[in-house]
C-alpha cells in the first residue's frame, strides 16, 4: 500500500508491504540476456531529440515559470516500511543465499535518509530442490550472517553517512559460502556488462540540456558498533578462526582512515592466542612523518603513512596446542584467494606505487608459551614439600621441649604417651598438608608461562622512498649491504622483496624462562636506526610444494602451490643501548629443551628433507649485513649453580662503553672488560681480569664443510 499526498508545497509519501520473496538464479539471468538482445531491434534507426524542460520554448499563452517541473521546489517527505523481505541468490550448482529481514524502514525529510534494520539474516542453503518454508530471523540456525537493531543515517547536505549497530553481529565465512557469493557477483556483473554492451550499441536520446551540477565530493563513512561482534571462519581440516571485539568506531573519508577497537580477542580453535586492547588504526598526514624521514638523508620529504597504536598486546601459546598447523590452513587460504579472485602477480619497478609509510606504537607487548601443566604441579608440589618439611620440623622441635619441661616437672612419663604424642603430630602434619595441597590453586592460578618475551614501550617506523623502491634499486641496496655474498650473473627472481628506512625504539625488552628471578636477557634504553631489506627468492622446481584447499560440495578441493625458501634479511643497521645483559646456565637445558619443544609447534619445521643446519650456520643463511651497537654496559653471565632459581652465584663478565660490529660471520668488540666471580660468601665480586683500557676482541664462524659434503641434494651456492 502506497499513499501519496501533497500540502502547499509538501509532498508525502507513506507505505507499507508485507511477505515480499524475489530470486536471482544464473538460469534468470541467461533468460534476461537472451531478452535483451531483441530489445534494440524494437527502435528506430535514427536518434531521437528529447528536449528538457529548460529548453523548451515558452508560449506567450504559458506562464514562464511552471513549478509542475521543478521539483527541487518541493519539500518531500517519505516514510516506507516493508516486512518480511526473502531474497535467493540462486546458482547453477544448486546451493543458494538467502536473505532473511523481518522489517527495514526508510524515512526521508529535509535532505536526511534514516534506514532501521529491524532484524537481518544470511542462510547458506545447499539443497534448493526442496521446498523450504519461510520463517522468522529468530527461528533460524545455521546463519552465516546476523545482525539486530541497525540504523543508518544519510545526510545530503555533509556527504555524511552513519552506520550504528545497537546488537551483537555474527559473521561465519565458509570457503563454500565464499564461492557461492562469488558466483552471485560474476552473474550480476555479466548481466551488467551485457546491458551496457546492449545499450551502447542502441542510438541514445540527445539533450540538449542535461545535468550541470554534479557533485563529485565522495561520501564520508561512519560505523560505530556498541556491542560485541564476532566474525568467524570455518578452514580446511576442521581449523577455526574466531575474532571477537566488544566495541568498534570506523570512519573513513576522501582524505582520512581511522579505526579504534576498545579490545579484540582471536581464538585459534577455541584458544585464546591474540588479546588486544586500546587498538587504533589509522592514516597520518604527511607533515606527521616528516619529522621521522629527514632523520635519513636523501629522502623525499612527503609520503603517505599509516599508523597503528597499541596500548596491550598479549600473544599466549598454550602448552601442547599445535599451532602452526592452523597457521598453515591459514597460509593457503590466502594463496587460495588470490587463485579464486584470480589476483596477478604485480611486477616490483620503479614506475609501481610507493607503498606507504608504516609507525607501530605498543606500550605493552608479551608473548608466552604454555608450560607442562604436570611439570607445573610437581614443582609446586615439591616446594610445597619442602615448606611444610621445615614447618613440622619447628612443630617437632616444640614438641620435644614441651616433653623435655614435661620430663623436668614429673621426672617419669610413660612411653606409649610419648609415641601417642609424636603419631599424633604426624597425623596432624599429614593432615594440615593434604589441607594446604587441597587449597594450593584456590588463591592464585597454577603457573603456566614456560617462556615469557616482554616489551614496554615499543616504536616502529618503517619509511618507503622511490630511491630504493623497484627491483633493480631494491638489488644494488642489497649487494652494497652485503657485498662478501657475489650476487649470480644471470639475476634472481623473487616472491617477496622489499627496503625500508626502519628506527626501532625499546623502553625495555626482557626474556624470561619461567618464573626464574634472573632474566635470560634483558635490555634497557635501545634505539636502532638504518636500512633494512627482506627477500624471499623464487623457488626452483624441487623446492615447490602442494597444498589441497578442501572446498564442501558442490565445489571441488583446489590445490595450492607453496614454496620452500624462507625470507633472508639483508641490514645496515646501527643501535645505541644504555644497559644489555644475558645469562645462561646448565641448569636452564631442561626449560630450553621444553621450549624447543614448544617451539616447534608453533612454527612448523621445514618439510625440506635435507639434514637441519646447526644455529649459526642457519643464522649465516638467513642473515646477512652489518649491525653495530654502542652499548654503556654489557654483562654475560653464566650460572654456577645447579639451582635455576640461584641470583647469586654467577661467572660475570661486563663490558662498558663497549662497540660491537657483527658482520657475516664475524663479530669484533672494543671496550673495557672485567671478567669475576659473583657469590653469596665473603669472596662476592672477586675480580679474575680487568682489561683497563679497551680491548680488541675478534671472533670469527666459518661454515662446516664437512656437514654439506654429507648433503648430497645440495649445492654449496644454494646454502650459502
Amino acid at each position: 500500500m502506497i499513499k501519496v499526498s501533497k500540502l502547499s508545497n509538501e509532498v508525502k509519501l507513506e507505505g507499507m508491504k508485507d511477505n515480499v520473496q524475489l530470486e536471482w538464479s544464473t538460469q534468470a539471468m541467461e533468460t534476461l540476456l537472451s531478452l535483451a538482445k531483441y530489445l534494440p531491434s524494437c527502435q528506430k534507426s535514427s536518434t531521437p531529440l528529447v528536449l528538457t524542460p529548460s529548453a523548451t520554448v515558452s508560449s506567450p499563452l504559458e506562464p514562464k515559470s511552471n513549478n509542475l517541473f521543478n521539483l527541487n521546489s518541493f519539500i518531500y517527505t517519505i516514510n516506507y516500511k516493508m516486512s518480511n523481505l526473502n531474497v535467493f541468490a540462486a546458482n547453477n550448482y544448486g546451493v543458494c543465499l538467502l536473505l532473511c529481514v523481518d522489517s527495514i524502514s526508510l524515512e526521508y525529510r529535509q535532505l536526511q535518509a534514516i534506514t532501521f534494520i529491524d532484524s537481518c539474516q544470511v542462510l547458506y542453503i545447499t539443497s534448493i530442490n526442496k521446498f523450504y518454508s519461510l520463517q522468522k530471523c529468530a527461528d533460524i540456525k545455521n546463519a552465516v550472517v546476523q545482525f539486530q537493531g541497525v540504523k543508518i543515517t544519510y545526510k545530503h547536505t555533509e556527504k555524511e553517512m552513519t552506520v550504528l549497530v545497537l546488537n551483537e553481529i555474527q559473521i561465519v565465512w565458509k570457503t563454500s559460502v565464499h564461492l557461492c557469493l562469488i558466483r552471485f557477483l560474476e552473474d550480476f556483473a555479466n548481466l551488467r556488462k551485457t546491458l551496457a554492451l546492449l545499450s551502447s550499441s542502441s542510438p541514445t536520446p540527445k539533450q540538449l540540456y542535461g545535468p550541470t551540477d554534479i557533485d563529485q565530493v565522495g561520501v564520508s563513512v561512519n560505523i560505530i558498533l556498541h556491542t560485541r561482534t564476532i566474525l568467524s571462519a570455518h578452514l580446511p581440516r576442521n581449523h577455526l578462526i574466531t575474532l571477537q571485539t566488544d566495541s568498534l568506531v570506523l570512519s573513513v573519508s576522501a582524505n582520512e582512515f581511522v579505526t579504534e577497537v576498545n579490545q579484540m580477542n582471536i581464538e585459534f580453535d577455541d584458544h585464546a592466542v591474540f588479546n588486544v586492547e586500546g587498538l587504533m588504526v589509522g592514516t597520518l598526514l604527511a607533515s606527521q612523518i616528516q619529522r621521522e624521514r629527514e632523520v635519513f638523508k636523501g629522502l623525499d620529504p612527503y609520503n603517505n603513512a599509516w599508523t597503528v597504536e597499541l596500548k596491550k598486546l598479549i600473544v599466549e601459546f598454550p602448552y601442547n596446542y599445535n599451532f602452526s598447523a592452523c597457521f598453515e590452513e591459514v597460509v593457503n587460504i590466502f594463496k587460495w584467494l588470490k587463485l579464486v579472485h584470480k589476483i596477478p602477480k604485480k611486477e616490483f619497478t620503479s614506475t609501481s606505487k610507493l607503498p606507504p609509510d608504516l609507525k607501530i606504537k605498543v606500550q605493552e607487548f608479551s608473548v608466552h608459551l604454555g608450560d607442562d601443566p604436570f611439570e607445573e604441579k610437581i614443582r609446586d608440589n615439591y616446594e610445597l614439600l619442602r615448606d611444610e618439611w621445615a614447618e613440622n620440623e619447628k612443630r617437632r622441635f616444640v614438641l620435644d621441649q614441651k616433653i623435655l619441661d614435661i620430663r623436668k616437672a614429673y621426672v617419669l612419663l610413660p612411653g606409649n604417651s610419648i609415641e601417642d604424642l609424636y603419631t599424633s603430630l604426624a597425623k596432624k602434619s599429614a593432615e594440615i598438608y593434604i589441607q594446604r595441597s587441597k587449597q594450593l590453586y584456590c588463591k592464585a592460578p597454577i603457573r603456566s608461562k614456560l617462556f615469557t618475551w616482554q616489551i614496554e614501550n615499543l616504536e616502529i617506523v618503517a619509511l618507503a622512498d622511490l630511491s630504493y623502491h623497484g627491483k633493480k634499486a631494491v638489488v644494488n641496496h642489497m649487494q652494497q649491504v652485503d657485498s662478501d655474498s657475489p650476487y649470480p650473473e644471470e639475476g634472481l627472481e623473487f616472491n617477496t622483496l622489499w627496503c625500508r628506512m626502519v628506527t626501532f625504539d625499546v623502553k625495555v625488552l626482557t626474556l624470561i624462562l619461567r618464573d626464574y628471578p634472573q632474566p635470560m636477557l634483558d635490555v634497557k634504553d635501545m634505539h636502532a636506526w638504518g636500512k633494512l631489506i627482506g627477500a624471499v627468492q623464487e623457488g626452483v622446481k624441487r623446492s615447490k610444494r602442494l597444498c589441497v584447499v578442501e572446498v564442501d560440495d558442490p565445489w571441488e578441493n583446489m590445490t595450492v602451490e607453496r614454496s620452500l625458501p624462507s625470507i633472508k634479511y639483508f641490514y645496515d643497521l646501527s643501535c645505541d643501548i644504555e644497559s644489555f645483559t644475558m645469562a645462561y646456565g646448565s641448569c636452564w637445558e631442561p626449560t630450553f629443551a621444553q621450549t624447543s619443544l614448544m617451539m616447534e609447534m608453533i612454527n612448523k619445521p621445514s618439510v625440506d628433507p635435507s639434514r637441519p643446519l646447526p644455529f649459526w650456520d642457519k643464522l649465516r643463511l638467513l642473515l646477512h649485513g652489518r649491525l653495530t651497537m654502542s652499548v654503556q654496559q654489557m654483562s654475560w653471565l653464566y650460572h654456577a649453580s645447579f639451582d635455576p632459581c640461584n641470583i647469586t652465584e654467577f661467572m660475570d663478565w661486563t663490558w662498558t662503553n663497549l662497540i660491537l660490529d657483527w658482520t657475516n660471520g664475524k663479530f669484533a668488540l672494543k671496550g673495557n672488560l672485567d671478567i669475576y666471580a659473583r657469590t653469596a660468601s665473603k669472596y662476592d665480586d672477586c675480580f679474575f681480569t680487568k682489561a683497563n683500557p679497551s680491548l680488541s676482541l675478534s671472533l670469527s664462524l666459518s661454515l662446516s664443510l664437512s656437514l654439506l659434503s654429507r648433503l648430497e641434494d645440495f649445492k654449496l651456492w644454494e646454502i650459502v
